[in-house]
């Protein structure tokens, strides 16, 4: 049976307005076993005094009554303040179509037909008490919201274009000094009521506004119909859809004409971020131009990182607005830190007092728009000190960011440009950090870039790169190194990771990193992961029939591969020709691929788990991923990104994150594997903390096939499998 909230002291009052006795005693039978006070009425006019008396919190009523039927009855309580928002049920064994509309227009919250299912009866009315209880707070916080905002002259509006409908506040109307305010669904009835001294400016950041879909700050004067002024300041964000098209806009008018009267507000408004407090885009061209002129007369280097961060539009439309504002203004603050006082010159070493003196940090840092924030750097003697500000930058946007009960992890792609090699004007140095910044993105994004000329020289070393590639798959140039994992508990190796590498004729071994994401751009990546697996399978077996019985071989899958038409049925099969268990294979996907094509991966990681593949999401930490998606993937295991690893002993920040990662994998039952372990304090700390395994140059670098069993079967190799009795790494990390 449905029960009420145990929060509340007093059930709530159910008052039955039915002249039938019978169906009265048995409904008040039924909502009184469910902990309900039941209120009776025979008849409408009884009803409606009876109503005031009691004030019940739901009203379940009868159409056909003498003296008043339920029509009127319903009419009449929604025209008193008391039943405005009462729920209101009729209930009636007429089912017409005629009457049921009838029930609605005279504002019928629902109705019941006659018979009355009474099981259901207390489930039906609890529903509507919750949906009640949460309109009306909703409407107390409303109410607490119009205040506030009529205190502080602040007025808030929203715009659809699709509907062509704009939705106001009460705060509009007393700041436009109009009953009925629509201004913003037609431009150039908004700017008649712009001061004609501002009409232009304001005409420009509107048109802008919707043609780039970027928001816009922007104080103006206006008239009232009284012919009187006021100064307001208005914020502007605007909605984009996939295709870049705007589809509406938000934003928020405040009545500053007192601040304005302060030369200091006006300046603030005019120069400084509404939301962050940072410098926004005019004030930072002008420091800009400022430091260029500097940098010219005094011969010094002036550098622009260009900060986006990555996938920021996913929080936005995951958490709201709000949380993104949230964590704008963080971001703004951990900025801030990386450029205060003695950390303006980024580079290492010495700081001369001219350069403090001549460096404001209040002014390094800035926010363009949207979640484009940018530093700047004057003074310098070279660009590549740049470096250790990005650097910086990274380890700041590390640690988690808190939203409500939510925790988040946020990376930058960072551009680098520098007077004067790349560019004489702040324009074109703006123009090519963000060109930077693209091609960071475009590399795999959470890196920095330098713009400089090293782009084309990058562009044409791709080019090259591409056709080698493409030779090399045929010339069978490829190999596949093994790293081992250890168990951190049994201190024994549990299995491996292939890592594809490539012999080059010329260049020697090559590193994945400089060209996977070639094969990825060019779709090569898919024969060459197809490779991978193929061939690591077929080694793991046969070091399986070599005595290593239960040894596991952690594979990654590209996006191209996950993508492929049916690709569970693919591996599978590569697998079973290989001759191998598929419980002896872990296939490793990146949470960002998880994420990025989070509607349709679920299948396909059932699919390998119905096939008995493992499935560990690899450099966990790194994207957006809620617990609630995570729970309902099919997976074995995660692996903590070694970016996290690294500092685990000497950063609290790092440590707290790796904590944090290994109870989320206790709690949701999952493996966990940590990535780049290199010293023994790394090791010695995921093993007190229950992390499950690791890997890294601590425990073994990757080695080829030969070399790995070579490895393993010597002493300083470790035990495969119970069954061997080989001594474990004794010695490592403890």
């Amino acid at each position: 049976m449905a029960q009420n909230d145990n929060h509340q002291s007093k059930p709530p009052v159910v008052m039955v307005v039915d002249d039938d006795v019978s169906v009265r005693l048995i409904i008040r039978s039924t909502l009184e076993l469910a902990n309900y006070a039941v209120a009776e009425a025979d008849n409408g006019r009884l009803a409606l005094e009876l109503y005031e008396q009691v004030q019940p919190d739901i009203v379940l009523l009868d159409i056909i009554m003498p003296e008043m039927d339920g029509f009127e009855v319903c009419k009449a309580l929604r025209a008193s303040p008391s039943g405005q928002h009462t729920p209101i049920f009729i209930m009636t064994g007429l089912d017409d179509t005629e009457s049921i509309e009838q029930a609605y227009e005279v504002g019928a919250t629902d109705f019941l037909t006659k018979p009355i299912n009474f099981p259901l009866l207390s489930y039906r009315v609890n529903y509507a008490l919750r949906a009640k209880r949460t309109a009306d707070a909703f409407r107390r916080s409303e109410v607490r919201l119009s205040n506030a905002q009529r205190l502080a002259k602040i007025g808030h509006w929203e715009w659809d274009m699709r509907s062509k409908t704009v939705h106001s506040s009460s705060g509009i109307e007393e700041i436009f000094g109009r009953t009925q305010v629509d201004p913003f669904l037609n431009v150039e009835q908004f700017l008649a009521c712009v001061h004609s001294d501002d009409r232009e400016l304001a005409r420009y950041k509107i048109e802008r506004g919707i043609s780039e879909g970027r928001g816009y700050s922007l104080p103006l004067r206006i008239i009232l119909p009284d012919e009187s002024e006021r100064i307001l300041y208005q914020e502007t964000e605007f909605h984009v859809g996939e295709d870049g098209a705007v589809l509406g806009a938000i934003g928020t008018v405040q009545d500053v004409t007192k601040q304005k009267h302060s030369e200091d507000t006006i300046h603030y408004l005019s120069y400084y971020d509404a939301l962050t407090g940072l410098p926004n885009r005019v004030l930072f061209t002008e420091n800009l131009k400022r430091a260029i002129e500097n940098g010219k007369r005094y011969q010094r280097y002036v550098v622009v990182l260009l900060l986006d961060l990555d996938n920021f539009k996913r929080i936005n439309e995951s958490l709201g607005f709000q949380a993104g504002d949230q964590i704008l203004v963080e971001v703004a603050r951990r900025l801030r830190s990386c450029t205060r006082s003695g950390d303006i010159v980024a580079r290492e070493g010495t700081v001369s007092a001219n350069e403090l003196d001549s460096a404001d940090p209040q002014d390094a840092v800035a926010r363009l728009g949207g979640d484009e924030f940018v530093i700047m750097l004057p003074e310098i003697d070279h660009l590549e000190d740049a470096v250790f500000l990005a650097k910086r930058i990274s380890k700041q946007l590390i640690a988690p960011f808190n939203v409500g009960h939510d925790e988040l992890f946020l990376t930058a792609s960072v551009g680098i440009s520098g007077y004067p090699e790349d560019g004489l004007d702040a324009g074109i140095l703006l123009k090519h950090a963000q060109a930077a910044v693209n091609h960071a993105k475009q590399r795999g994004r959470n890196q920095y870039q330098f713009y400089k000329k090293s782009l084309d020289t990058r562009a044409r070393k791709k080019l090259s790169l591409e056709s080698q590639l493409r030779k090399a798959i045929d010339k069978d140039e490829f190999v596949v190194y093994y790293q081992p994992r250890l168990n951190l508990r049994r201190n024994t190796t549990v299995a491996v990771e292939a890592l594809v590498r490539w012999r080059h004729p010329d260049h020697g071994l090559i590193a994945p990193n400089e060209f996977i994401h070639v094969a990825e751009e060019t779709g090569l990546i898919e024969c060459l992961g197809e490779w991978v697996l193929q061939t690591a399978c077929s080694e793991t077996a046969q070091f399986q029939e070599m005595g290593l019985r239960d040894l596991l071989v952690s594979i990654n899958l590209s996006a191209a591969q996950f993508k492929q038409e049916r690709p569970a049925q693919r591996i599978a099969q590569i697998i079973s020709d290989a001759d191998l268990a598929p419980r002896f294979v872990e296939l490793e996907i990146t949470e960002g691929l998880l994420l990025e094509h989070k509607h349709n991966s679920l299948g396909t990681l059932n699919e390998l788990r119905e096939h008995g593949l493992g499935i560990a999401v690899d450099d966990f930490g790194t994207g957006y991923s809620s617990l609630s998606y995570l729970k309902r993937l099919p997976l074995s295991a995660l692996k903590i990104d070694q970016s996290f690893v690294q500092g685990i002993d000497n950063d609290d920040s790092d440590a707290a994150i790796t904590q944090a990662i290994i109870s989320l994998a206790h709690s949701l039952r999952l493996k966990l594997i940590a990535e780049g372990v290199e010293r023994a304090s790394q090791l010695a700390f995921l093993r007190e903390r229950g992390c499950d395994e690791a890997q890294g140059f601590l425990i073994c670098e990757p080695l080829p096939a030969d070399e790995f069993f070579e490895w393993i079967s010597t002493e300083v190799g470790t035990a495969v499998c119970a069954s061997t009795a080989k001594p474990a790494l004794a010695d490592i990390g403890r």
